[in-house]
């Protein structure tokens, strides 16, 4: 097994970067921070003596690649001003589910979101409809009369975003 197989590409990332004046040179580099890009950046141009280089590959979707380094800005930014460190697997769910760094930085500062452990996605929602007690007027005798389904439907339309994330875990992002 080598180092790429071994890493888990939550906490950290393979990136390729590439010469774009000769993209016979790239190279692969694991990443967990701006601070390693950056180190990155500088041993490529130091070794393949590159001008222009880009992000060409990373073990996430090109959208993430589009916003590798404002994803990196953005966890160091939360851990200096809250002095909370923020999975790099949380921010790009959130950039996933928004496809909008300016939405995902918004909602990671404002901790507009939670994970949701369950069987399924109705089940993930009575959890969250559970947890910020939206059914607790309701007499016990009626909460079987309740269409689940329609009520996260609405709740979608009204802003609610729920994500499946991996195998029985969602993004609740409000």
């Amino acid at each position: 097994m080598n180092d790429f197989e071994k890493i888990n590409i939550w906490e950290k990332m393979e990136v390729c970067l590439v010469d774009l004046g000769n993209t016979c040179k790239y190279d692969y580099y694991i990443v967990e921070n701006s601070k390693d890009l950056k180190e990155a950046y500088r041993d490529f141009r130091k070794r393949f003596n590159a001008d222009e280089i880009e992000i060409q590959g990373i073990s996430h979707s090109q959208y993430i690649t589009d916003y590798l380094e404002d994803i990196f800005e953005l966890i160091e930014e939360i851990k200096l001003v809250n002095d909370y460190d923020i999975e790099l697997k949380t921010v790009i769910d959130v950039l996933e589910a928004t496809k909008s760094i300016q939405d995902t930085k918004k909602i990671i500062k404002d901790f507009s979101y939670q994970y949701i452990e369950s069987n399924n996605k109705e089940c993930a929602f009575i959890e969250y409809l559970e947890q910020i007690d939206y059914l607790r007027d309701i007499p016990e005798r009626f909460i079987n009369y309740i269409d689940y389904e329609k009520l996260m439907r609405d709740f979608e339309i009204e802003g609610l975003q729920i994500e499946e994330v991996n195998y029985n875990n969602y993004l609740f992002i409000y």
